[in-house]
């Protein structure tokens, strides 16, 4: 028997291998009927006897549907259903790995349609308290059902994911534990350092409204389900924007818009709640529930790993997280099951014995190194400062090329003219998702050479960054707007560039404010309206910036290249000037420009961080195709 990171035998078998379904709508406090699948393992065609523990999967995605020619889905979840014949009823069973799974293992899992999607009636899709407070109403009802035990548990992915917390601030009586993977925040979906990424909405929008429109979900069962369905969908009105309806896309940047994001009203029956803010800070509540918490993101999902690890800090409860080499997509298979069979089950596995923090430390090749601790960040980790200057690092012919050094030099300026022009494409982290399995970046050297880079020396050992690196960029710009996108890049000895992170800032959202939740960065960016700030031309200001949170080791010989932008054209929306802005970077003195590298010192490493038999004779996956 062995229970450790993804490597599990020995404590559950598998006793099913099918399903049977059943689809019913089950009405909520406010008279809306929401559309449940019912999947129940199957031996043979035969029902397993007995009530048995139940995982829910909360979904916009439409829980069942009957496969078209051309599906409107994700590449990843489209290669799954490859198979099976145009017609075929695909269920969370064919397109949700760890849902079959939990069947084959004697689970239930009841798959929901968000209310105003799928077979759902109710037009609100786009609300995440008031899906919560349908859900929360769904798994006390499923406890109530003869088939079940009192025991309720959730998974699911990104949307799927933040529902789970969503719902556990509602506190239903019977859920157990949940597993929320790769889940964003109410906000930072969509927006993140004060601009819309509108990359990704767009693409988002499009596959929304093919699934609402051309490749639309099953109805329930019955002799009435037809009538209802079309009951449903004449009751809603579209919950995306177009991907042609710019004006929509270029309001998400708006002051109203950030403010509404976090803003949020609980619905009957819960008005003792008062009023809700965005999910990832309601932590006092979802402890309160009492459900225990596994949260699973990777280093390079979307915007989320930083977030998802200030709210496990701020948990206070049963809970765990792995952020593994990863990207929006890749999860670990095994870990979900541990988590349910100790919680739902009783099988006492050891999960709950084990370290609360789990992660990878990777090379750009993909090779992890797994690590465990009981908080975050790193006590051994150091902030080391590397400083920008003017000096031609000799290594690329950009627009500007400047240098990283230890130590701050004299007081000189630099100007570099935004570039709109540059982008890192439609496979970056932000927007793969619905094109590719892998993120794949554009040539870096090329988009460098329209830059401002800052190119540091070779390194003579092997180092590890583990943590978010913050620049804090002094500045001046000829407009009364703009942004900053920067990201880091590793030159191997050849010259060839890796991409290790990125980050970008709206200057107006420039004020560094205080976190509501515990934060490890040194530059916490509100996006509210009150924290707003003017840009005057030619003033000088501070951009302090959080680059997303990564742990990887830079090779001996290898360098590390910060690369400044006023743009990502591909993926955010930054409002285009004619003529564009020039902007002045200030460097050296005592308060110059400079890059904060959290950086791993290996020597006061403590016995047992890492984790030799973690994901043992498997590949784990990776961010990025190789």
């Amino acid at each position: 028997m062995k229970s450790t990171i993804n490597v599990y035998e020995g404590y559950s078998e598998e006793v099913a291998n099918g399903y049977s379904r059943s689809s019913v709508h089950v009405p909520v406090d406010d008279g809306c009927r929401i559309a449940v699948d019912i999947l129940q393992p199957t031996l043979d065609g035969e029902p397993l006897d007995g009530p048995r523990p139940t995982v829910v999967q909360a979904t916009g995605y439409r829980r069942a549907y009957y496969k078209k020619e051309n599906e409107f889905n994700a590449p990843k979840y489209a290669k799954l259903t490859a198979h099976l014949p145009v017609g075929a009823l695909i269920t969370a069973y064919e397109q949700r790995p760890a849902c079959r799974q939990v069947i084959h293992h004697g689970y239930n899992v009841v798959s929901i349609d968000f209310r105003g999607t799928g077979a759902s009636f109710g037009a609100h899709a786009n609300q995440t308290w008031r899906n919560a407070a349908d859900i929360a109403q769904v798994v006390d009802w499923i406890a109530q059902q003869e088939w079940a035990t009192d025991k309720v548990g959730m998974i699911g992915g990104s949307w799927e994911g933040v529902i789970q917390l969503a719902t556990a601030v509602f506190q239903p009586r019977h859920l157990a534990c949940i597993v929320p993977q790769i889940p964003p925040s109410i906000m930072n979906a969509i927006v993140d350092g004060g601009l819309a990424m509108t990359g990704f909405a767009r693409d988002w929008s499009e596959m929304r409204k093919g699934q609402d429109g051309a490749d639309v979900a099953a109805p329930v069962d019955g002799p009435d389900g037809e009538r209802l369905f079309a009951e449903a969908l004449a009751g809603r009105a579209p919950a995306y924007a177009g991907s042609d309806d710019l004006s929509v896309l270029e309001h998400m940047t708006s002051d109203w818009y950030v403010a509404s994001m976090s803003e949020g009203a609980p619905p009957p029956p819960f008005p003792e709640l008062g009023p809700l803010r965005d999910v990832f800070d309601e932590f006092e509540r979802i402890s309160r529930s009492g459900a225990a918490v596994y949260l699973q993101t990777g280093w390079w999902d979307m915007t989320f790993p930083g977030e998802c690890l200030d709210l496990y800090e701020a948990l206070d409860g049963p809970k765990r997280i792995i952020v593994g080499p990863w990207n929006h997509g890749v999860l670990p298979a095994m870990e979900p099951l541990r988590w349910f069979d100790y919680w739902l089950k009783g099988i006492d596995n050891g999960i709950a014995d084990e370290p609360g923090v789990i992660f990878a430390t990777t090379d750009l090749g993909g090779r992890a190194v797994w690590k465990a601790a009981e908080s975050w960040p790193l006590p051994e980790v150091e902030s080391e400062s590397w400083f920008l200057n003017d000096t031609p690092s000799g290594t690329l012919s950009s627009v500007l090329d400047g240098s990283l050094e230890r130590n701050a030099g004299p007081e000189t300026t630099a100007e570099y003219p935004v570039d709109y022009g540059t982008g890192l494409g439609n496979l970056g982290r932000m927007r793969f998702m619905l094109h590719d399995e892998y993120i794949r970046h554009p040539h870096l050297h090329d988009r460098a050479l329209r830059c401002a880079t800052f190119t540091g020396p070779r390194f003579t050992e092997e180092v590890e960054i583990t943590g978010s690196p913050a620049l804090f960029l002094e500045l001046a710009t000829t407009a009364s707007d703009g942004a900053i996108h920067v990201t880091l890049e590793q030159v191997m000895p050849n010259g060839n560039a890796e991409y290790v992170t990125e980050g970008w800032l709206n200057l107006r959202h420039r004020k560094v404010s205080e976190s509501p939740r515990p934060h490890a960065g040194p530059a916490w960016h509100s996006q509210a309206e009150q924290d707003l700030l003017e840009v005057v031309p030619g003033e000088r200001m501070t951009a302090a910036l959080e680059l997303y949170p990564v742990s990887v080791s830079i090779g001996a010989g290898s360098r590390l290249r910060l690369t400044v932008a006023g743009t990502d054209r591909d993926n955010l929306y930054v409002p285009e000037r004619d003529p564009a802005p020039v902007l002045t970077l200030f460097f050296g003195g005592p308060s110059g420009s400079r890059l904060e590298l959290p950086v791993e010192d290996v020597a006061r490493r403590p016995e047992g961080r890492v984790i030799p038999d973690a994901f043992e004779g498997q590949a784990p996956g990776f961010a990025f195709a190789k």
